[in-house]
């Protein structure tokens, strides 16, 4: 895996260290709180506005479990591209996909 991948090995599903997101994944994401109350969803990902829900939505559609693999696809494309601000809005989008596959809530509960 190239080291610029290492920080977002938690929110993808392929494989780190022989072990798959789906079974690291509840672990990683509870590593992440900083406060002790369990991590906010800003400490997750970051959604800029509406659009990114539509389009996080019509992946499920399309790709359905695999959403989350066409994100990561389409942000290692920009990033091949050098266009960092769509790369930056895949991989957030790869990180809210993967956050909704979790069996557990995240984020403030009420």
């Amino acid at each position: 895996m190239p080291a610029w991948d290492a920080v977002n090995a938690p929110f993808t599903n392929h494989p780190v260290d022989g072990a798959g997101f789906a079974g690291r994944g509840t672990a990683l994401v509870w590593g992440l709180a900083s406060h002790g109350k369990g991590p906010g969803l800003e400490e997750i990902f970051y959604i800029a506005d509406r659009t990114s829900i539509d389009q996080a939505e019509a992946l499920i559609r399309e790709f359905g479990v695999m959403a989350v693999d066409e994100a990561a696809a389409r942000s290692r494309h920009y990033r091949e591209l050098g266009n960092a601000i769509r790369f930056c809005e895949w991989r957030q989008m790869e990180r809210f996909l993967s956050l909704l596959t979790l069996d557990i809530a995240v984020g403030t509960v009420h």
